[in-house]
């Protein structure tokens, strides 16, 4: 991650078929945020490099 700012996850959707080449696809959406166990504390990213 670039920085704290950046979302702990990224999830893209495209409509088409994956021939090794992301640009032939036209992309849906973007969901950004962050995971959590059901019922728990969001899990938190390592701070050591």
């Amino acid at each position: 991650m670039a920085n704290d700012d950046d979302p702990f996850l990224t999830v893209s959707v495209y409509d088409g078929d994956f021939f090794g080449d992301l640009t032939t696809l036209a992309q849906i959406c973007v969901l950004e945020g962050s995971i959590a166990p059901y019922g728990g504390a969001l899990f938190s990213r390592s701070r050591s490099h």
